[in-house]
């Protein structure tokens, strides 16, 4: 459908994205939620990469990395989206990103001791 653009035609596939991104972070959360970071990594990156605005994808990345252990690629993954929110809609992250941000930094801090 994605070359036609009458309303129906739309109308089903923003549905059909919309349950797409709902399946893809439904698959990250429950592999995270089973203890893989690095394949719930994946699925969040590929939410990301269909929606590179989808904070909740976002999220997931920030938790996943902090689940392995790698705060430096956390903060590299938050500053690049909060650059791009910025950027591309003059948008900041949510509070709730903006509180993850914290817990990273001092992840890092503590790393780095």
């Amino acid at each position: 459908l994605s070359g036609w653009n009458v309303e129906w035609a739309v109308e089903r596939r923003e549905l059909l994205r919309a349950r797409y991104l709902e399946a893809l972070l439904a698959l990250a959360e429950g592999t995270l939620r089973e203890g893989q970071p690095a394949a719930a990594l994946a699925w969040f990156q590929q939410a990301l990469a269909a929606d590179p605005y989808l904070e909740a994808a976002c999220i997931g990345v920030l938790r996943c990395y902090l689940a392995m252990d790698q705060p430096a690629a956390a903060l590299a993954a938050y500053r690049q989206y909060a650059a791009r929110l910025e950027r591309d809609l003059g948008l900041q992250p949510s509070a709730e990103a903006r509180a993850l941000y914290e817990v990273i930094l001092q992840a890092q801090n503590r790393s780095a001791s």
